[in-house]
């Protein structure tokens, strides 16, 4: 008599399940705003073991509009779940940060980074040559050691993973905004329910996790640094060689994993994400000006008054609230070559601006008028999230399966087993 052969389940690629049970754990505690952010936490976990196989590393950025927003305990549970993270509330020496940068390669994770950048100069500036190239393999810092009774000269390596966290990030240097992927956290409606961490019990649990991504790494870090994940034309060049390693990680998952990594970057860290430059704000507004006018020549008091009437833009509250001046005006369009010229404007003849002269630059600085900037960026979100079935509202805090499922529902459909602490990644060898 013949027997039937059943096929054993295929169990879920060890990279996807890591994934999974980072982003489960996050999600009991953190009340996120998109899959996007669930995501990228925990490609950017899973990137802070595997660093070996990456050549940058992007910053992350958690912001808020208000405190008590859920910062503090994001960076708590990262702490928990990160490769040697190295949490610091204040700024430490800048010889005990680069050394201990230099010889572990830490994930670091910096609280209420708004305070320091307001603090001294003597303060920041330590922390911003450090993380001014951090972000790159082989970025050091030189420094002279004593040596004996002499001096040597050595360079500190300042890469490695770096998680910041402080309110309004739009204030702080543009060299590291522009490096990292900013979750902005808003407070925690009524309506949504989350575990409250304790601390004490969770370690355990953490350990195992840590445990499991460390073994994880070890055996694919290889394969990791051989992936070359396709470009993504809605992120900047910067932008990309910070997703690059955590889009390489979603490939070696597998499943919707690609699919969701690519979303995630374009909502997180695309074009339109970005705010714009004071030059590129002026030239936005003065081909606003020119339209709405629909003229081809303004003097340059009424370009100015154009400028100052628009109220979502700076020019009114110019220097001190003093306004734009056209001397101002003069100054900052200076590097983009464009200087005042004899117009006539109306019945007027005097100094002022040919809207030929900004053709050039709104072609270069600008997109194309009727598209507005990140129009590309939404598209491909939007495209991207239908497929998924992704919102953009916050991830409801409150499963709406049974409580056994509980876990499994905050997890991606295709690859929803969640290890055990202690346990394999999954039943049988990694390879």
């Amino acid at each position: 008599m013949s027997s039937v052969a059943t096929s054993e389940p295929v169990p879920p690629p060890a990279t996807a399940v890591l994934l999974n049970a980072f982003r489960s754990f996050l999600l009991r505690f953190v009340v996120l705003r998109s899959d996007a952010q669930a995501d990228a936490l925990a490609l950017w976990l899973a990137h802070t073991y595997a660093l070996d196989a990456a050549y940058a590393t992007p910053y992350l950025v958690i912001t808020s509009p208000e405190k008590e927003c859920g910062k503090t305990v994001l960076e708590e549970v990262l702490q928990l779940l990160a490769r040697m993270a190295w949490k610091l509330d204040g700024l430490p020496t800048e010889a005990v940060l680069f050394r201990r940068i230099d010889r572990d390669q830490p994930t670091v994770l910096l609280d209420e980074v708004d305070r320091l950048f307001g603090s001294s100069k003597d303060r920041v500036e330590p922390l911003t040559a450090i993380l001014n190239g951090g972000n790159r393999r082989g970025s050091t810092v030189p420094r002279l050691i004593p040596r004996g009774s002499d001096w040597e000269f050595r360079d500190f390596s300042t890469f490695c993973p770096k998680a910041l966290a402080g309110i309004d990030a739009s204030r702080w240097p543009d060299t590291i905004r522009n490096r990292a992927i900013v979750i902005e956290l808003h407070r925690k409606a009524a309506h949504e329910q989350i575990e409250r961490p304790r601390w004490r019990k969770l370690e355990p649990e953490a350990q195992g996790l840590r445990d499991l991504a460390a073994e994880w790494a070890g055996v694919y870090v290889d394969e990791l640094s051989a992936i070359e994940p396709a470009d993504l034309e809605t992120l900047s060049p910067r932008a990309f060689d910070g997703w690059e390693p955590l889009l390489a990680i979603a490939e070696h998952a597998g499943g919707g994993w690609p699919e969701r990594a690519r979303a995630a970057a374009a909502a997180l860290s695309g074009q339109k994400r970005e705010d714009p430059s004071l030059g590129t704000q002026l030239l936005s507004d003065i081909r606003r000006a020119f339209e709405e006018a629909d003229a081809n020549r303004m003097v340059t008091s009424r370009l100015i008054d154009a400028l100052v009437a628009m109220d979502e833009s700076p020019w009114a509250e110019w220097r001190h609230g003093n306004g734009l001046s056209g001397q101002a005006l003069s100054k900052l369009l200076r590097p983009f070559g464009i200087k005042t010229r004899t117009v006539r404007d109306v019945d007027a003849r005097s100094r002022g601006y040919a809207l030929e002269q900004f053709r050039d630059v709104f072609d270069r600085y600008l997109p194309p008028r009727g598209v507005p900037a990140g129009d590309k960026v939404t598209t491909a979100r939007s495209s991207a999230e239908r497929a998924l079935g992704q919102g953009d509202g916050p991830i409801p805090a409150t499963p709406t399966k049974p409580p056994e499922t509980a876990t499994q529902s905050r997890c991606h459909p295709d690859t929803a087993e969640v290890p055990n602490p202690g346990a394999s990644l999954y039943d049988g060898d990694f390879r």
